[in-house]
């Protein structure tokens, strides 16, 4: 929490971002998780840490990542019930026209949404498969 702290007063914010809209989280707090790891590690993107109720996660380097080139970190809190995108530090970047910084801020929106469907699509098939 510190380090969220101390990133937004350094300058990273998520203006003019749209944050995804909770999901509901799977059947049990373990599934949960492992539906989050997983959807992080199919979408490309790499667990930084991660604590009860809690993941931040970075773009992965890889040169097919749609974000790979942007120093950025996401928070995703969530518990057996629900599971949110809770925050996006990013750095402000000098020199950015505002087009260019829309385009950054509609590209990390795009990803996020798509880290969130494919949230979604894993908690509901952990649902169906059988009780462990």
């Amino acid at each position: 929490m510190l380090v969220l702290v101390i990133l937004s007063a350094a300058g990273c914010a998520n203006r003019g971002l749209v944050i995804p809209e909770p999901i509901r989280g799977a059947s049990s707090f373990d599934r949960t998780e492992r539906a989050i790891k997983d959807a992080l590690r199919r979408e490309g993107w790499v667990v930084e840490g991660m604590e009860q109720g809690e993941c931040f996660a970075v773009p992965g380097d890889s040169e097919s990542h749609p974000l790979a080139n942007y120093d950025l970190r996401i928070r995703i809190i969530y518990d057996k019930d629900s599971v949110q995108i809770d925050s996006v530090d990013m750095p402000d970047v000098k020199g950015d026209s505002p087009a260019a910084a829309a385009d950054r801020r509609k590209q990390i929106r795009r990803s996020l949404q798509v880290l969130s469907n494919r949230l979604e699509y894993l908690i509901e098939s952990a649902d169906l498969a059988p009780k462990e």
